[in-house]
């Protein structure tokens, strides 16, 4: 992956402390959010960073 990238693993069981601890931990560019119930792509990390990295801005509908 990529060597700045760090993952944290919240003990709180509700969304929104982790979305909260996610934030005041966050000192990078991108926040993604992985809960048990998701499926991610082999590469899905990789795809988000691609992207960061060609486009300045992103725009999510």
């Amino acid at each position: 992956m990529h060597d700045k990238w760090e993952f944290i693993q919240s003990k709180n069981r509700w969304i929104v402390p982790k979305v909260s601890e996610a934030l005041n931990e966050n000192s990078g560019d991108a926040i993604v959010f992985l809960e048990h119930d998701d499926l991610f792509e082999r590469n899905k990390l990789k795809i988000i960073y691609d992207v960061f990295k060609q486009k300045s801005k992103i725009y999510i509908q």
